[in-house]
């Protein structure tokens, strides 16, 4: 799971974007996106023997390379009305804050 939070062409856009892998395929996973406007995204992606990621949907497609422990890049590409994939963006992230992971158990929930 990650959070989204980005500006694109001066628009804010946020998200929830989970990823949950294939019972059949621990390097392939279904990615689910709940925006803040709330339109829900689905797409599969899966990790290449080189340790990238591909992440394909109907009418885009990337594949992202984690450059260091804290950063990766993505190169996308978007599908013509010809079928034709054209390159499209080039992006990079980087880790802004220390990952925030708490694991819980049963017990430490009340109802």
């Amino acid at each position: 799971m990650h959070r989204v939070d980005v500006e694109i062409f001066g628009t804010r856009k946020e998200a929830m974007e989970f990823f949950t892998p294939r019972e059949d395929s621990p390097d392939t996973f279904e990615q689910t996106s709940f925006d803040a406007d709330g339109t829900v995204e689905w797409a599969v992606g899966a990790f290449d023997a080189e340790g990238r990621y591909h992440n394909v949907l109907e009418e885009a497609r990337a594949v992202l390379s984690f450059d260091t422990s804290d950063s990766l890049s993505a190169k996308w590409q978007r599908r013509r009305p010809d079928g034709i994939w054209i390159d499209w963006m080039a992006v990079t992230f980087d880790r802004i804050a220390a990952p925030h992971i708490e694991v819980r158990t049963k017990s430490d929930h009340t109802v």
